[in-house]
């Protein structure tokens, strides 16, 4: 009887872990302006709007670079949260708890008017 009752709770675990667990969160980043070119460790993602999935990995930061033409606008960090299914998940099935902090999921930057600037004399 026990085994069986074992075998029920692997099983479960089984199915749960993967829909508990999200090791990433599709994030959308929009710029104003729009067509920003959005960098992540020098490699890049794409023009603003943009949708990419994001590490929720507890110590990863999520630092990413608006640039025009090759030049560096602003630096910035995705403004992060907690992932309340994901520690929910952790603390019952007791699985190591590092993918608990993630992006949000819509993201804005307003560019202030001297970035905005300075993308129009890169423009010229």
């Amino acid at each position: 009887m026990k085994l069986q009752i074992r075998i029920y709770q692997l099983i479960s675990l089984m199915i749960l872990l993967p829909i508990v667990i999200q090791c990433t969160t599709t994030a959308t980043i929009r710029t104003e302006p729009i067509n920003v070119d959005i960098y992540q460790d020098n490699e890049l993602l794409g023009k603003s709007p943009l949708e990419h999935d994001f590490s929720n990995f507890l110590f990863n930061r999520n630092e990413i670079e608006l640039r025009k033409e090759d030049r560096v606008i602003r630096k910035t960090e995705l403004v992060r949260e907690g992932k309340f299914w994901t520690t929910v998940g952790c603390y019952f099935l007791y699985v190591p708890c590092l993918w608990i902090a993630g992006p949000k999921k819509d993201q804005l930057f307003i560019l202030e008017n001297y970035e905005i600037e300075r993308i129009n004399q890169i423009a010229k």
